[in-house]
């Protein structure tokens, strides 16, 4: 995966929202900022909204924020909390002008199915794969500088990828991912995205 990734049609970018404003998300301060963003998102849409997370653990965190300060009537569907993948995405098409989905990227595959009743994306952050994973470790093992040459292109390639789905500029997408703007590694991407 090293050196420039192209593919075979051209990549057009959707409008993105990248708040400079959120501390990295290595931060401790990062929590609180990013769900804090996440409620006034979904007071602001009321509904209509998938928000991809990084782990089940960010799936806990973002509904115990959400359950916590949004209007009576909102409902809050979180993958494996009220419901598997499946029931989410049915509950959701029952109610999308009320409803917000909370899951990981594996709902990206079904993301389709209710894309047309989603007006707002938030994608937590840059789709980094997990270095402890023993396949992923043995894989890095490969490379001189396995960061600079697997692992942020294989993350910036899976970012593409799943903004692709959104780059017909019917719905607001943001990244809540600060590290775009403050690090050498993602900066291509950031100014693709621009």
């Amino acid at each position: 995966l090293s050196g420039e990734w192209r593919s075979a049609q051209p990549y057009k970018a959707p409008k993105i929202e990248i708040p400079e404003d959120l501390p990295n998300p290595k931060n401790e301060r990062y929590l609180r900022a990013w769900t804090t963003l996440l409620v006034l998102k979904a007071k602001q849409h009321g509904g209509k909204m998938v928000v991809i997370l990084s782990s089940r653990k960010a799936v806990l965190s973002a509904y115990e924020a959400l359950s916590k300060q949004l209007p009576q009537g909102s409902v809050v569907l979180a993958q494996g909390l009220t419901g598997g993948l499946g029931k989410t995405l049915e509950l959701f098409s029952e109610h999308p002008e009320k409803s917000i989905i909370l899951a990981t990227q594996r709902i990206l595959h079904e993301l389709p199915k209710i894309l047309e009743s989603v007006a707002c994306v938030i994608i937590q952050k840059i789709p980094f794969e997990y270095s402890t994973h023993a396949l992923n470790a043995m894989r890095l093992a490969s490379f001189g500088d396995s960061f600079r040459e697997y692992t942020v292109p294989k993350a910036l390639l899976s970012l593409k990828k799943m903004l692709v789905m959104f780059a017909d500029g019917k719905r607001e997408v943001l990244l809540l991912d600060s590290r775009l703007h403050g690090t050498e590694y993602c900066s291509a991407l950031a100014d693709e995205l621009s």
